[in-house]
């Protein structure tokens, strides 16, 4: 209702009425409705933070996507190139992880797009 697009992580509510809204209110206003997943609590990704912990502190994390591919993966991931970015549906995942692993606030977070193909929109981008 405020005219912002909207980011959720699962759960996207804890009822499927609640949910059910949320859909509703994004379809009325014509806005975007994301929700991404964090797996945070798989074990094999509670194991993945454990072991990177004892690796030590690290100060700063740099994290790099590309998302190409081709043939079938390629169609799928232009696909979702048309709604949402690489940063978007990939880097929230890595600043959790630096998180999670660090138990630290940030004190700085940047992003950058760059468009690698002409295969997708002039406004979106592949590489981040």
């Amino acid at each position: 209702a405020a005219g912002a697009d909207v980011f959720v992580e699962k759960p996207l509510a804890t009822t499927v009425a609640d949910a059910q809204r949320v859909v509703a209110a994004a379809k009325q206003y014509g806005r975007k409705l994301v929700i991404g997943y964090i797996l945070r609590h798989h074990p094999s990704w509670v194991r993945l933070i454990e072991e990177a912990r004892k690796l030590g502190g690290p100060y700063v994390f740099r994290m790099n996507l590309n998302q190409q591919s081709s043939g079938p993966t390629w169609e799928t991931h232009k696909a979702l190139m048309q709604t949402t970015s690489p940063i978007v549906d990939c880097g929230v995942h890595y600043l959790d992880v630096m998180l999670q692993i660090t138990d630290a606030t940030p004190v700085q977070v940047r992003g950058m797009g760059v468009r690698l193909s002409d295969e997708i929109d002039a406004k979106m981008y592949n590489y981040g």
